[in-house]
């Protein structure tokens, strides 16, 4: 492969630069509107576990 033909397969047309900028802007503007909200949990993965176990597991024990 020359070195021309490895740029031109990189070249991304102006196409698809277009359309992941959109895509980027509007999950934005989705995630900010989401997170804003008061009744929204912002949790790490491991903080939901946590509540799993402690709930839903705890419940499956004592039904068992």
């Amino acid at each position: 492969m020359t070195e021309q033909t490895s740029h031109a397969e990189n070249r991304v047309s102006g196409q698809e630069v277009h359309e992941e900028t959109t895509f980027r802007r509007r999950a934005a503007a989705a995630g900010g509107h989401i997170t804003s909200r008061r009744d929204v949990w912002l949790a790490t993965g491991g903080e939901i576990a946590d509540w799993y176990n402690r709930n839903y597991l705890k419940d499956q024990a004592t039904t068992r």
